[in-house]
């Protein structure tokens, strides 16, 4: 008796190849593939290989269409994947796809924005971007101080801070801090900037120290052998975060070594 053929795979179809979504639940869809006794499964990755450092299985559907639950995607990154279609004699894959998620916080160039009374919006997305700043202490490297920025499309899934939902906060002297939180994904790795805006960065694999910017960040970024991070900003400024992505600093040190300008150092 010949073997079953394998069922045509659904292939992607929305979002298109290489679309920008700005949320962080999109709905992926298949086409091409329907019917009686077939299901569906989804795979998605940070890699452009789906299969590897899968970050989301799905479960089998009954039809070609996932809303991918909250908590597995974030703001700034690129992710890859891919369906699989099965019936009673296996399971067939669909070509890769990508796509990118850009909540667009933040005081982004590219925004539309109407502004009143130092509440901001963004007229592509209705966010609303609000900031203010503590009093400032005058020190021989400048002013120091705290500074509360809220985004009101923040994703809850995002940023893990002892603050109400769409609000963050840095701490910052000399001018504002670029970069206050780092979010990595196997080998791709964003970086958060006080306002919620992004940089992304990939490596081609886990044994390359070093990260490329995928468009146009001007940081550079490395990883130390105890796992940490170290990000030389545009700003002058050295960040130290830790495997976590949490910013790291000792606050004597810190103003200690304002004479040499700002950096942050491990505790």
């Amino acid at each position: 008796m010949p073997a079953l053929a394998l069922p045509g795979p659904a292939q992607p179809s929305t979002p298109a190849n290489n679309a920008v979504v700005s949320t962080v639940t999109p709905v992926l869809t298949g086409a091409g593939q329907s019917g009686t006794g077939l299901t569906f499964e989804f795979l998605i990755s940070a890699t452009s290989d789906p299969t590897v450092n899968t970050l989301y299985t799905s479960p089998w559907l009954s039809s070609p269409s996932l809303t991918v639950p909250g908590n597995f995607l974030h703001d700034g990154a690129t992710y890859s994947w891919k369906i699989g279609t099965k019936d009673a004699s296996g399971t067939a894959w669909s070509t890769v796809a990508t796509f990118k998620v850009n909540l667009r916080l933040g005081d982004q160039p590219a925004n539309p924005w109407d502004s009143a009374g130092g509440v901001k919006v963004n007229l592509a997305n209705g966010n609303l971007l609000y900031s203010v700043s503590s009093a400032q202490l005058q020190t021989a490297g400048g002013p120091l101080g705290v500074t509360f920025t809220y985004n009101s499309k923040q994703s809850p899934y995002v940023l893990a801070l002892p603050l109400s939902q769409g609000w963050s906060l840095s701490v910052d002297t000399q001018g504002s801090l670029a970069y206050q939180q780092l979010v990595v994904d196997g080998n791709d790795l964003v970086l958060v900037a006080p306002d919620g805006s992004t940089e992304e960065y990939q490596r081609p694999d886990s044994s390359t120290a070093a990260w490329a910017p995928v468009d146009d960040g001007q940081a550079v970024v490395t990883q130390n052998s105890a796992g940490q991070f170290v990000v030389t900003g545009q700003d002058g400024l050295t960040y130290l975060f830790d495997s976590g992505g949490r910013l790291r600093y000792d606050l004597k040190l810190w103003i200690g070594h304002l004479f040499e300008g700002a950096a942050y150092l491990p505790r």
